[in-house]
Order: C-alpha cells, then sequence, then structure tokens
C-alpha cells in the first residue's frame, strides 16, 4: 500500500509535483508511528539538519560528532516535549495521533476536549515534560558528581567544574539537562503561540472568556514577537529573528480575525459540551487505558483465586490419602485460612 492510501496520510496537503521550492513548504517524510501517533519530519528540518551536519561550526559544534549530538539531542528532546501535549490532549478527553518536527521544534497535531482547563491540560503537558527531564538529569548529576545546575545562570560553573572529569557520561548528562532548561525557558515566554502564550491564554479564557482572552493574549504576542525579533536582530541570530517573525504574524492575523468577527463569531468556544454525552460510543484514551488496567486486574485476582483453590484440592487429597498428621505447617495455615474464609462468606 502507498503511503498516500493510508488513513494517517494527512488530507489537503497541495500537490507540489517536481518543484522542489514547494516540496521544501509544504512536503515533509513518515519517521515512525508509536502510541498510535504518527511521527513526521517537515521537508525543511532534513535539508537545514543535513546542512548543520555539514557545514555547521560554532554553537553546533566543530565536529560531525558533536553536531550529530546536538541534533540528536535537541530534536529528541522536542519529540518528547510534543508527546506531553499528546498524552495530556488525550488524558483530557480529546485526542491527538499526529506530531511533525520542523526547524522551530515540534507541531503536536492535538485537539483537546472543550473548554479552558482541558485547553490549558494539554498545553502544560509539553512543558512538565521538560521538568521532568531535567529533574532526571539532575538526580543522575547529583549522584554521579556531587554537582547539581540549579538554574540557567549556573551552568557556565558547572561546565568548568566537570572540566576534571575525563568520563563523557557527565557531560552528555549535562548537556540533555543544559538543552531542556533552555527549551522549557524559551517555550514558557509569554508570547502565542508558544506554550507560556497558550497557558496565558488558557488562565485568562477561565476569567474572561474565549475571545477576551486570544484577544489579550495575540495583542502580548504581538509586542512580545517584536522583542523577540529585534533581540534576535540585534545579536545576529537569526533564527530567534525568525522565530520571532513567525510569532507577530501568527498574532497578527488571529488577532485581526477576532477583531473581524467580533465575539459573537467565536461564542460557541465558551458553549458547555453538549458532546460530552456521547462519549460512552467512543471512549476516550484515558477510559480505554483504566478500563484495560481494570481487566487486567480482574484477570490476575481470577488467577490467583484458581491457584489458590487448586492448592486447596491439593491438600484435601493428601488428607485424603495419607491423614492430617502428613500436613505441613503451610499446608496446614493454608487450610485454616480457606475455612475462615468460608465462613466469612457465610
Amino acid at each position: 500500500m502507498a503511503y498516500d492510501d493510508r488513513d494517517y496520510a494527512q488530507p489537503g496537503r497541495p500537490n507540489f509535483g517536481s518543484n522542489p521550492f514547494m516540496w521544501l513548504v509544504y512536503g515533509r517524510v513518515p519517521l515512525f508511528r508509536v502510541f498510535g501517533v504518527n511521527v513526521f519530519a517537515h521537508a525543511s528540518m532534513i535539508v537545514i539538519s543535513v546542512f548543520v551536519l555539514l557545514l555547521g561550526t560554532g554553537y553546533f559544534g566543530n565536529t560531525f560528532f558533536d553536531r550529530l549530538t546536538f541534533i540528536g539531542v535537541l530534536f529528541g528532546i522536542v519529540l518528547l516535549h510534543e508527546f506531553g501535549h499528546v498524552f495530556a490532549a488525550r488524558w483530557s478527553g480529546g485526542e491527538a495521533n499526529e506530531i511533525e518536527l520542523t526547524p522551530l521544534g515540534g507541531l503536536a497535531m492535538a485537539r483537546p476536549g472543550k473548554g479552558w482547563y482541558n485547553h490549558t491540560v494539554t498545553i502544560v503537558g509539553g512543558p512538565l515534560v521538560n521538568v521532568i527531564i531535567c529533574l532526571v538529569c539532575g538526580i543522575i548529576l547529583g549522584a554521579w558528581t556531587g554537582f547539581v545546575p540549579l538554574g540557567p545562570f549556573s551552568f557556565g560553573d558547572v561546565f568548568s567544574e566537570m572540566e576534571a572529569y575525563t568520563s563523557a557520561g557527565p557531560r552528555f548528562v549535562l548537556y540533555v539537562y543544559t538543552v531542556s532548561y533552555f527549551l522549557l525557558l524559551f517555550n514558557l515566554l509569554p508570547i502565542y503561540p508558544l506554550d507560556g502564550g497558550q497557558i496565558l491564554q488558557g488562565l485568562l479564557w477561565w476569567k474572561l472568556g474565549w475571545y477576551w482572552a486570544t484577544m489579550y493574549a495575540t495583542t502580548i504576542g504581538i509586542a512580545g514577537g517584536i522583542l523577540l525579533g529585534l533581540y534576535g536582530l540585534f545579536t545576529f541570530r537569526l533564527l530567534m529573528l525568525f522565530i520571532g517573525l513567525m510569532c507577530f504574524m501568527n498574532c497578527l492575523r488571529l488577532n485581526r480575525a477576532l477583531k473581524a468577527e467580533g465575539p459573537w463569531g467565536f461564542s460557541e468556544m465558551d458553549e458547555p459540551d453538549y458532546a460530552a454525552s456521547l462519549k460512552d460510543e467512543e471512549p476516550t484514551w484515558a477510559e480505554k487505558r483504566a478500563a484495560a488496567k481494570e481487566q487486567k486486574r480482574i484477570e490476575r485476582e481470577e488467577a490467583a483465586a484458581a491457584a489458590k483453590a487448586a492448592e486447596i484440592d491439593r491438600i484435601l487429597a493428601k488428607i485424603g490419602e495419607s491423614g492430617r498428621e502428613s500436613l505441613t505447617k503451610k499446608e496446614v495455615a493454608a487450610l485454616e485460612e480457606h475455612r475462615a474464609e468460608l465462613q466469612k462468606r457465610g
């Protein structure tokens, strides 16, 4: 079966034919499928990764192995971050079945359950993964070297302290910690549509409703995108400039749409979730997981009860053949326990 024929192929993507530029803009490559999630790499990410591996220097590393490590750690953490959004969306009663890795990070195609709470839970799931990564790496570093990085301003000191270590293990753990920590801090900037901006939107939604929450979040995001872009411009950090520009354009477009439609155009966002009554027909991922756990518990109890009954039958057969005096202390105790259970039942 060809990829385009599969049920999880994304519909509606433009037919770019043999135009390589259009492929760079819209193309993507399927990587793997796990936990019911299809993971793709955007075409531009593949091209940029190849350029970084072959030509990158400085921040990316001066050797091919250093650059490979940088790309692997960066996109590995980004992928885990996006799975945090996926599982949080499913836990909230929504669904998510696709992740796309891009040069700007990851994009989880998540549809959380309706309402500010489910929206916020889905967004928080991503940064929470970065927190867990930092905690695990911090514990490993503390046990391994005695040094625990407590914040972004201590990274340089910790690296210089660890120069005395010949083992590459602690340095790699600290590297993962550092990348995850900075991704966490950057993602929590209150610039929509970064996670921090969407968390701000969710908290405002709770008090103000979706329309005004999104209006304020995008207005703040416009200002934040401009500041981030200016920072990237004056420090010659082109990636920051590009991200700031993308945030600015996204917020400006959504802000204009909000003003054009008015509050009444989005009133359904604050309406009760009438579709919740239909959930019995199609259980959520969390409900399916809970049902599977309950089924396994029942099966374990039934297996234990069957094994216990077989043991009692063996003990009674032994009494019939050799008398009660032939029983061991363990067999007598099992028989007394069984008798107590029968008396309790009735």
